[in-house]
């Protein structure tokens, strides 16, 4: 229960973030959808903070579970076997989390600065 309200806070400022982000990405895509000019920029601002974003939680997720672990470790009878498994499989989940959150902003910030792409948004409005 410490491990959990010690986190707490860091994790609602990143549930906020998160939220700010997504309103953020709708405004950008609607942007992009009047092909406004500024729309470029607004997305390649949304993928740079989402990056920020997903990095940051990947880290602090990491640190939360991390202690959450020790914590069950220290109170359950565990045989020698079961702390490397739970490594492991948080370990997975790590990785696996930061590669599901990243293809998007990493999308956007390969395509919005393609020499062709630069081009056809300068001409718009």
């Amino acid at each position: 229960m410490a491990v959990a309200l010690k986190y707490q806070g860091p994790q609602l400022a990143l549930s906020v973030v998160g939220i700010a982000l997504a309103v953020f990405l709708i405004y950008g895509g609607a942007r992009l959808l009047q092909r406004r000019r500024n729309a470029r920029q607004l997305l390649l601002v949304w993928s740079a903070v989402k990056v920020l974003k997903v990095l940051g939680g990947t880290w602090l997720w990491f640190l939360s579970a991390k202690e959450q672990v020790a914590v069950m470790s220290r109170t359950a009878a565990e045989d020698a076997d079961s702390g490397q498994w739970t490594a492991a499989l948080l370990a997975i989940q790590v990785v696996g989390g930061f590669l599901l959150a990243m293809p998007l902003p990493v999308f956007f910030a390969i395509w919005f600065n393609r020499a062709k792409i630069r081009a056809e948004v300068a001409e718009w409005e």
